[in-house]
């Protein structure tokens, strides 16, 4: 198992597990380290004993002493070349016990809620104000409209972006029937491909291309006018930083007079604000939001399971639970997306 193997959001979140994993073992005089000599009961003992403490001191539930117990193992791996034994069963049993506890006690699992359409718009007129505000703006509608990933976005806390995952201005080919257009003809399109050359679904950079097109609907008298969309969002986000070259990140803009690329706390902030607006409860949402949000629509809009995988370019099943049948097509996944 390599640093490699991982993307750096979740070894910093590993990182983070360990180095509180650490800091308990010190405080009773203990190395950080199992060793595999000792046995496997004395491994089991350990690790229930810290998912106990982190239970009834911390109020953790068994989903955040998964994670913890996921992080030891992995360094015990990466360093010391022993598997952990994490899923023996009495493992397993203090798990269902910490279940057992937090049910009796009504604890509710942290859920996050989709971002909606009426949010999105609500979020538009403050980002008007200026350039920073809007192109956050734009990068929580387009974590709905092209269910992205936070890693496809937004820079992590240090301002660095991933290298394979982050998308950027040259990853996106606007095309007027099947003619591709020149860049400076983008607003003449009526299709968008976005090529992903890598996500944490996609280790192996096979990466992944996604299309959306430009959303007409119905007015009185038989007028047509555009609805929200991503083509159209991009097409918005590439007019406010019109300077920018093709390895420039989606969501880098002007911050304070220097070129930033909007950061995970800040878009955090951002959503927020949105759910405020619509008098939803803040702390239900967060950066995922979006991608829930987009799997949820097109659920309700009756895509199918194949389109809702291919939309959020699933590789598991986590995506079933927005799952309903019906639809067909990039021109439906599109209409979708934008219906309210």
């Amino acid at each position: 198992m390599e640093h490699g193997s991982l993307n750096a959001s979740t070894l910093k979140g590993y990182h983070s597990k360990w180095d509180t994993w650490t800091a308990e073992r010190a405080k009773a005089n203990l190395s950080p380290w199992l060793y595999e000599e000792n046995g496997v009961d004395s491994a089991v003992r350990e690790l229930t004993v810290f998912m106990a403490s982190r239970c009834l001191v911390y109020k953790n539930q068994s989903q955040t002493g998964k994670g913890y117990l996921a992080a030891i193992k992995y360094f015990h791996k990466l360093y010391a070349g022993w598997e952990l034994p994490t899923s023996h069963f009495r493992v397993v049993a203090v798990g269902n016990a910490i279940d057992r506890l937090h049910a009796r006690a009504e604890t509710k699992p942290l859920v996050r809620q989709p971002l909606t359409v009426p949010m999105i718009i609500a979020g538009r007129e403050r980002a008007q104000t200026d350039a920073f505000r809007l192109v956050t703006w734009i990068g929580i509608a387009l974590s709905y409209f092209l269910l992205c990933r936070a890693s496809e976005l937004w820079a992590y806390h240090n301002g660095l972006v991933h290298a394979d995952f982050c998308l950027t201005r040259g990853n996106l080919v606007f095309f007027e029937g099947s003619c591709q257009l020149a860049w400076d003809e983008r607003r003449r399109a009526d299709r968008v491909e976005v090529t992903f050359r890598a996500s944490k679904a996609d280790q192996k950079r096979r990466g992944a291309v996604v299309t959306r097109e430009r959303v007409m609907r119905d007015e009185e008298g038989g007028q047509m006018a555009e609805k929200i969309g991503a083509l159209e969002i991009l097409l918005n986000l590439l007019d406010v930083h019109p300077e920018l070259g093709s390895t420039a990140p989606l969501m880098q803009s002007v911050k304070q007079g220097r070129w930033a690329v909007v950061s995970r706390s800040e878009a955090t902030a951002a959503l927020r604000d949105m759910a405020i607006r619509v008098g939803e409860n803040p702390t239900h949402f967060a950066l995922h939001s979006g991608r829930i949000g987009g799997a949820t629509q097109l659920a309700k809009q009756g895509a199918s399971v194949i389109q809702i995988q291919r939309a959020g370019r699933w590789k598991s099943g986590a995506f079933m639970t927005y799952v309903r049948a019906g639809g067909e097509g990039a021109n439906y996944v599109s209409r979708a997306l934008a219906s309210t």
